[in-house]
């Protein structure tokens, strides 16, 4: 494998030109861009002259949201810093912005090819929300792309640690050119890696719904089909002019599910249902897969086929553990309590060896006592919304469940809004990555989220994220996490920078787990107040966040390698 050393190659030292841009402001680069890479040896044959333009690029966090408003900061980086330990994904950002029009643009990895650590380019594209664009989807791509003038453009840079890369410095460049192949701007990362590893496997289970309707519609049939399809069931909107066509769609369907289910899995997220029915002996693989933390068990089911995959699922013990029921979701009153007890009893009572869980964001009163002293006589798991930790009163009883046996999840929705964390599209980004570092924060062992890719209420998810419109005019991206993937020619869905965060997130819940271990609860404590102090108490900041988990890796290299 190659190893990096202090000495940097031309090519690299190009990108640590600082280009003055009259007349601009903004922020400041991100975090861990703060240190100019350090240069003490530099060969300086055969440099390649970059061409003049009115193109202005810059590096920046990959907690740093970006618009096609956001102007050029004050001072332009083309250098940064990546900190990141060993089976870890890390992040950040190219921007570009012209007065000008550019066709034919590239930027591409030129430098950095190394055995152990991966580096994928994703173009950035940008989602109207109101008065403003705001960028979320990604995607790699090797085509050309342009800017338009005064539009800023952006590309997500994404690196990727094995187990058994060595730590150290890794050095990669990347290259900006015209339609002719000139250079235009070249930049430098140094990947930093830290000698530890996040663990293989997520502690932190999880469930995200996948909508079927919306797969088959926006991905198979919508060159077919006018939108109201989409008030049928998938079968109708499957449906071609033949059975022939008809069984294409289908078969064609299994399989982009299965991509998503697949998709979702390699950013630690477990989708509400297997890519094959559980009786099918094609979800072993699945069933015995560690990274599937959750399996969801269909309570309406006939009887019989219930009985069948309960007896499955107990041939293995850890089949069975996965295993949970989602009997009534959200009660908020005396009468909805009643009701989920007359469907849930019948249910745990023949089938008491699957979990039950229920998500809620109130605690009302029922007789002498509470919602949760009620509803711990029916379900395994709470799934509290998250700004139910903010009550100090909720939160103690949910202490009371956890000392008596029961797990404790999270969740959130369309709602809480500001001044509690979320996943909206128009959130700051390290919103999205605090909200793991809450749930680790609060005791909680899971997370729920309701669909990645709910777009129902839109025409086209690539042009709109009002995805509930029905219940939000001015909520972004709820219930969306992916794009689809047929508007850049794949049957595989597209990523979004919420979900890359989102990784990220799990990832520092991993960290903060590990580090609970070998530092002590008190000094994870105090490294977290830099990042989070309650629900409603975090900063906003990415070049405070990264300080702070800089500042617990660093801990955890210096404990676990001694170094």
């Amino acid at each position: 494998m190659k190893r990096i050393t202090r000495i940097l190659s031309a090519a690299a030292v190009i990108a640590l030109a600082v280009t003055a841009v009259a007349g601009c402001s903004g922020s400041p680069a991100g975090p861990a861009g703060t240190d100019a890479v350090t240069v003490t040896s530099v060969e300086t044959d055969n440099e390649e002259t970059k061409i003049a333009s009115d193109i202005v690029s810059w590096m920046t966090s990959s907690l740093d949201k970006a618009r096609t408003e956001t102007e050029p900061p004050a001072k332009i980086r083309t250098d940064y810093s990546v900190k990141m330990a060993r089976n870890e994904y890390e992040s950040c950002q190219i921007l570009l912005r012209s007065g000008s029009k550019y066709t034919g643009l590239t930027l591409k990895a030129e430098s950095g090819e190394y055995d152990e650590l991966d580096v994928a380019v994703m173009r950035e594209y940008f989602i109207p929300v109101a008065d403003r664009n705001y960028s979320d989807p990604v995607a790699e791509t090797d085509s050309s792309f342009m800017i338009m003038p005064n539009k800023t453009g952006a590309f997500y840079i994404r690196f990727h640690t094995s187990k058994e890369v060595e730590a150290g410095d890794y050095v990669f460049t990347f290259a900006l050119r015209n339609k002719d192949g000139e250079l235009l701007e070249k930049f430098a990362v140094t990947v930093s890696v830290w000698d530890f590893a996040v663990p293989d496997l997520t502690s932190l289970e999880t469930v995200v719904g996948i909508d079927k309707k919306s797969i088959a519609y926006f991905e198979i049939m919508k060159k077919t089909k006018v939108r109201d399809a989409l008030s049928g069931d998938v079968e109708s909107i499957l449906a071609g002019s033949s059975e022939e066509e008809t069984a294409q769609n289908v078969s064609l369907f299994r399989q982009i599910y299965k991509n998503y289910y697949d998709m979702l899995l390699e950013y630690g997220l477990c989708g509400i249902g297997l890519p094959y029915d559980i009786l099918d002996d094609r979800a072993d693989q699945y069933l015995d897969d560690p990274r599937v933390t959750t399996v969801y068990v269909d309570h309406t089911l006939p009887e019989s086929t219930l009985d069948a995959i309960v007896e499955k699922l107990k041939t293995k013990p850890e089949w069975l553990a996965k295993a949970f029921f989602c009997i009534y979701d959200e009660p908020y009153s005396v009468a909805m309590l009643d009701e989920m007890k007359a469907l849930t009893d019948p249910v745990r009572e023949k089938w008491q060896e699957i979990l039950t869980i229920c998500s809620f964001y109130t605690n009302c009163g029922y007789g002498n006592s509470d919602q949760i002293d009620f509803m711990s006589k029916l379900i395994d798991v709470f799934n509290p919304k998250l700004f139910l930790f903010g009550n100090q009163s909720i939160s103690s009883r949910l202490d009371d469940m956890r000392k008596a046996g029961k797990t404790i999840w999270t969740y959130v929705c369309w709602e809480p809004g500001k001044p509690y964390v979320n996943l909206f599209l128009n959130e700051p980004t390290v919103d999205h990555r605090i909200l793991f570092w809450q749930a680790y924060q609060n005791g909680a062992e899971g997370f729920l989220y309701w669909s990645a890719n709910s777009w129902t209420a839109v025409n086209d998810p690539w042009s709109s994220m009002l995805t509930v419109s029905w219940i939000s005019d001015s909520t972004y991206g709820d219930g969306s996490l992916l794009y689809p993937g047929n508007f850049i020619n794949k049957y595989y869905p597209a990523s979004s920078i919420r979900l890359e965060t989102i990784r990220d997130g799990i990832e520092d819940y991993e960290l903060l787990l590990l580090a609970k271990e070998v530092l002590g609860e008190d000094l994870v404590k105090s490294i977290m107040s830099g990042v989070t102090t309650s629900v409603v108490e975090y900063t906003q900041s990415s070049v405070e966040f990264f300080e702070q988990r800089n500042l617990l890796c660093s801990k955890l290299e210096e404990k676990i390698s001694g170094k």
